[in-house]
């Protein structure tokens, strides 16, 4: 789970690839991984 987190978080992407007015996972509400329950 660590590992998924560090690919994911936000220092770790370099560059946007949509305008400010699509939304994406930069702006969402989404909580950490590590907060996720498994089903």
């Amino acid at each position: 789970m660590v590992e998924l987190e560090s690919i994911a978080s936000a220092d770790a992407v370099k560059g946007d690839r949509y305008a400010d007015t699509v939304p994406t996972y930069k702006n969402s509400d989404t909580p950490p991984l590590s907060s996720w329950k498994p089903v």
